[in-house]
């Protein structure tokens, strides 16, 4: 019986060295002739073409960076907008792949597997040239680490041995320590035996040996176009009173709430359209506080319906939440979990920890080791509970 030969998966990783600068220069327009870098704390983050032309490098320090560059103009990251560049960018890697994750603003992944890789390499560089300008950062592997590695390496997918170890772990430590073993890119560590390692790293030496291969078990999500919910509704005979117009749109944000629920995320901006007989009004509203709830809708609807003036019968009726992402995060306690924690999830999550870091890990501050001077404060401190002032 013939077997169907699998699929091998291929994950491409694309950046846009540039992008940050380009938000810098529309961010301070009388600086476009002077060289400009984008700067994460004290270290250089992204730079212009000019900047990078007069030695400026991303990665080194800005102290560094101005002695090459005394003209050199620094932009704070926290200050930049990058939004609608970075929205161009992730449209056209979604024109490749329906499964996009962004990467930070000026990068991001795509799984393109059954896709021909020359040829969608080729037509990626060619559109992001003519859209932005600039030589994207372009590499393809079996997952997202091999991808990336391959990417800032500047390396073909089956070359991923030759990349650097820089890209192999993101703790600076273990990666010094590579780099004093004279373990220098992903082919070396790959043929060096685990229980090796495993001397040197102890946990996480699995971990290396693994990624070295190129093996990443962290998929690429589908993050990217954000999803969104739409409900839509349509009259045979039209609305021509609000009484019968709010019990539809009470009706139609719970079913909102019902796809939001399904989707387990809220959204941040709520959009409305009213088809009249004369004509459609539309209205958009960026929510201060992400929707979530039927009721949430509901008053978000009704403002955006009294900003409309409608002058004819209603014939139909759509709302939309867009910009839909998971709720904030919430941590649970690992020792005394709550009424809606997951005890089985949480023994596991403790599992692991014990497992990497040590069975001493998972402690409380009444259980760490108390010094002398606390132990004399705490005798000195029952001594006076007795003593009446």
């Amino acid at each position: 019986m013939d077997m169907a030969t699998p699929r091998i998966t291929r994950i491409l990783y694309a950046r846009l060295p540039g992008l940050l600068a380009q938000a810098a220069h529309r961010l301070r327009p009388q600086a476009i002739a002077s060289p400009v870098v984008v700067v994460s704390g004290r270290v250089v983050r992204d730079g212009c073409p000019l900047a990078l032309a007069q030695g400026a490098r991303v990665g080194m320090t800005l102290v560094q960076a101005r002695r090459l560059c005394p003209s050199l103009l620094a932009v704070p990251r926290e200050e930049l907008n990058a939004e609608a560049l970075s929205k161009q960018f992730w449209d056209i890697l979604a024109d490749l792949s329906p499964v996009v994750e962004p990467d930070d603003a000026d990068g991001g992944f795509a799984d393109i597997t059954g896709l021909p890789p020359e040829v969608t390499q080729r037509s990626l560089h060619k559109t992001i040239v003519a859209s932005f300008g600039v030589t994207p950062v372009i590499g393809m592997g079996v997952s997202r680490l091999a991808a990336r590695a391959c990417a800032e390496c500047d390396l073909p997918a089956d070359r991923l041995s030759d990349a650097s170890v820089e890209w192999l772990w993101p703790e600076d430590a273990v990666l010094g320590r590579l780099q004093r073993l004279g373990l220098s890119n992903f082919g070396a560590v790959a043929s060096t035996p685990e229980e090796s390692l495993r001397l040197h790293f102890g946990k996480i030496a699995p971990f290396l040996h693994r990624r070295s291969q190129g093996v990443d078990l962290t998929p690429v999500r589908p993050l990217w176009p954000p999803p969104c919910v739409e409900v839509c509704e349509k009259f045979d005979d039209a609305i021509n009173n609000r009484e019968r117009l709010d019990v539809v749109l009470t009706q139609m944000s719970a079913d909102v709430e019902e796809q939001l629920r399904d989707l387990g995320g809220h959204g941040r901006r709520v959009a409305l359209y009213v088809d009249t007989e004369r004509g459609q009004a539309r209205q958009e509203w960026v929510v201060p506080a992400p929707v979530r709830t039927a009721q949430d809708v509901s008053l978000a609807v009704k403002r955006l319906l009294a900003q409309m003036r409608l002058a004819a019968p209603i014939t139909a009726v759509g709302i939309t939440v867009l910009d839909v992402s998971p709720p904030t995060a919430r941590t649970p306690d690992l020792f005394c979990p709550g009424p809606g924690a997951d005890p089985v999830a949480l023994a596991a999550v403790r599992q692991r920890l014990a497992a990497r870091f040590g069975l001493t890990t998972l402690t409380t501050p009444s259980q760490w080791p108390r010094s002398s001077r606390q132990k004399r404060r705490a005798a000195l401190s029952e001594q006076w509970q007795g003593v009446r002032v």
